[in-house]
C-alpha cells in the first residue's frame, strides 16, 4: 500500500543468522553503535529512528537551537531528525568512528544534555503497541541487516527475532524478484535507485501502520511486524510493496481508488506481485477470480491486476507497461488506455466483465 515495533535482533541471534548467511553466499552488513551501559546514570535514554515522546521533542529543541536544523519539534525521531543527528555527530562526536544517526550517551553528552534530572519518556513501538510510562524500549544495541542481490541491496532495520523467519522469506523474495521488479517497472532501471529500506513498525511519522506502506521518495516500504506475522495472505506484500518502490508515479494514475488509493498503483503492484514473487504461496490474491457484478477495476490489488492481465491479452502484451511508464511520464491510465484501445476505461471494464471465458493461471510469467 502506498504512503518503525522497533527493537533489535538479539546479539545471539544476529550471529546465527550472519552464520547462516554467509554461508550461503549472502553479503551481511551489520552497524553496532555504543551500548548503553556507557552511559552515565544521568543521561537521557538512547533514542534512535522511529521513536517517539519527550526525549525527543528535547533531542529536537537542541538540534534547532544548537545546530540550526530545520526540524519541527514533534516529538517523533523521522529521516528529517536523523539526518539533523548525524550532521551533529560528523561535526562534533571526532570520537565516533561511524556516524549513525541513534542518539547515545556520547550525543547527549555533546548536546549537553548529560547530567539532566527531568522527566522523559520514550515510546518507541514494541510489538504489542504500547509502552509503559517512564519506560525506554529503544533498544541499547542497534543493527541493521543488508542483503544484496543483483547490484541492489535490501536494507532491514528494527526486526526482532520473532520476525527470524518472515526476515529469511524477505531475503528470498528480494534476491529472487527485486532486480527484475526494477528492470520491468522503473522508467529508468540504469538510473534507478539501487537500495531499498524495509522498517518494521507499527507507527510512521505519528501515524499508525495498517500492514505495509511505501514512501516513494525515501525508496522506504514500513511494515507493521504485528500485521505481518498474523497475515493469513502470507508474503505477496513483499513483492507488492517492492514494485511500488520503482512506480514513483508523477501524476495519480487512476484517481477515484476506493478509499482514495490510486488503482492502477495498487493494481500493478499487485500484477508485480503476480510475476515476479519465487514462489505462488508468496502471493496475494492467489486464486484470481472473474469479476463479480459488485467487483470494480477501482478497487485495485487483484481484482484491478486481473483486469490489467485481460488487456494484456486482448489488446497489447506491452499494455500494462505502457499504463506503468505513461504514468511514471505524466499521463493516466485513461489517456494511456484510450490511445491504445480507443475505449474508456468504463468501457474496457464492461467487455472484461462479460468476457467469461478468460481464465488465467499464476505466476504469469511462469
Amino acid at each position: 500500500m502506498l504512503k518503525k515495533v522497533i527493537a533489535t535482533l538479539s546479539q545471539k541471534f544476529l550471529l546465527v543468522l550472519a552464520a547462516l548467511l554467509l554461508a550461503a553466499g549472502t553479503a551481511v552488513t551489520f552497524v553496532e553503535t555504543p551500548s548503553a551501559s556507557a552511559a552515565s546514570a544521568s543521561c537521557p535514554p538512547q533514542i534512535s529512528y522511529g521513536s517517539t515522546g519527550s526525549w525527543v521533542t528535547k533531542l529536537q529543541n537542541d538540534l534547532k537551537t544548537k545546530e540550526n536544523a530545520n526540524l519541527t519539534a514533534d516529538g517523533i525521531f523521522g529521516p528529517n531528525t536523523q539526518s539533523a543527528v548525524e550532521t551533529w555527530q560528523s561535526s562534533h562526536l571526532s570520537q565516533v568512528k561511524e556516524v549513525d544517526g541513534i542518539v547515545g550517551p556520547l550525543t547527549w553528552a555533546s548536546l549537553n544534555e548529560c547530567g539532566s534530572t527531568s522527566v522523559g519518556t520514550v515510546s518507541t513501538p514494541s510489538r504489542s503497541g504500547t509502552t509503559a510510562v517512564g519506560t525506554v524500549s529503544t533498544p541499547s544495541r542497534s543493527s541493521t541487516i543488508t542483503f544484496s542481490a543483483g547490484g541492489y541491496t535490501l536494507t532491514i532495520e528494527h526486526a526482532d527475532a520473532s520476525l527470524q523467519t518472515r526476515v529469511a522469506e524477505i531475503e528470498s523474495i528480494f534476491q529472487h524478484s527485486y532486480p527484475k521488479i526494477v528492470q520491468r517497472f522503473a522508467l529508468s532501471p540504469t538510473t534507478a535507485s539501487k537500495h531499498v529500506t524495509l522498517l518494521f513498525a507499527t507507527t510512521y511519522n505519528g501515524s499508525s501502520v495498517s500492514f505495509a506502506e511505501t514512501y516513494w521518495s525515501q525508496n522506504l516500504v514500513v511494515a507493521n511486524p504485528v500485521q505481518v506475522m498474523a497475515s493469513p495472505s502470507g508474503m505477496g506484500w513483499v513483492t507488492h510493496e517492492f514494485t511500488h518502490t520503482v512506480q514513483k508515479y508523477s501524476v495519480v494514475c487512476g484517481s477515484g481508488g476506493n478509499g482514495g488509493t490510486d488503482w492502477v498503483a495498487e493494481s500493478l503492484a499487485t500484477y508485480g506481485d503476480w510475476s515476479y514473487s519465487p514462489i505462488a504461496s508468496y502471493m496475494t490474491f492467489t486464486d484470481p477470480r472473474a469479476p463479480q457484478s459488485t467487483d470494480s477495476y477501482k478497487e485495485g490489488y487483484g481484482i484491478g491486476a486481473r483486469f490489467f492481465v485481460w488487456l494484456q491479452h486482448r489488446y497489447s502484451p506491452s499494455l500494462p507497461d505502457q499504463v506503468n511508464h505513461g504514468c511514471q511520464r505524466g499521463t493516466t491510465a485513461e489517456s494511456t488506455l484510450k490511445s491504445v484501445t480507443h475505449k474508456t476505461v468504463d468501457q474496457l471494464w464492461a467487455e472484461y466483465a462479460a468476457d467469461r471465458s478468460f481464465t488465467i493461471a499464476l505466476p504469469l510469467n511462469g
